[in-house]
C-alpha cells in the first residue's frame, strides 16, 4: 500500500472516531502482485445520494486527472480489534464476485493511538 493511501485513510477514520467509516481502494494489479496507489472516503450514511452514482462520478473524476482509477477493494474502521462481522463478510464477497483480486483493508484508530499502527488484510 502507498504511504500517501494510507495516510488518507488514517484521516478519514480519525476525522470520524466512534463511527465506523468506510472508503475504496485503488490501484493496479501488477504481475499478481496487487499495489494499492489511492484510495478515497465513501459516502456518510446520512447522505441522499446514491452510492453507486457517487462512486461513477469519483471514478470519471479521477481518471479526468490521470489518477489510478481501477477498484482494487475496500476499507473499513474496526475498533478494539473487533471487525469480523457479517456485512464485511458480505461485503467482501460481493467484492470478490465481480473483482477476485480485491482485498478489505481495517484500520483500528482506537489500538493505533496504543503505538502500534493496527491495520489489517
Amino acid at each position: 500500500i502507498d504511504g500517501l493511501a494510507l495516510l488518507k485513510i488514517i484521516k478519514h477514520c480519525n476525522e470520524n472516531k466512534g463511527e465506523s467509516v468506510s472508503g475504496q481502494l485503488l490501484g493496479l494489479n501488477v504481475e499478481g502482485k496487487l499495489e494499492v496507489t489511492n484510495s478515497f472516503p465513501g459516502l456518510p450514511a446520512e447522505e441522499k445520494t446514491d452510492p453507486d452514482a457517487f462512486l461513477d462520478a469519483m471514478m470519471k473524476l479521477l481518471k479526468q486527472v490521470n489518477v489510478d482509477n481501477n477498484s482494487v477493494g475496500w476499507y473499513q474502521s474496526a475498533y478494539g480489534g473487533e471487525w469480523i462481522e457479517n456485512d464485511i463478510i458480505r461485503t467482501q464477497y460481493n467484492f470478490q464476485s465481480s473483482i477476485p483480486e480485491s482485498v478489505v483493508l481495517v484500520y483500528d484508530p482506537y489500538t493505533t493511538t496504543k503505538g502500534n499502527l493496527a491495520v489489517k488484510t
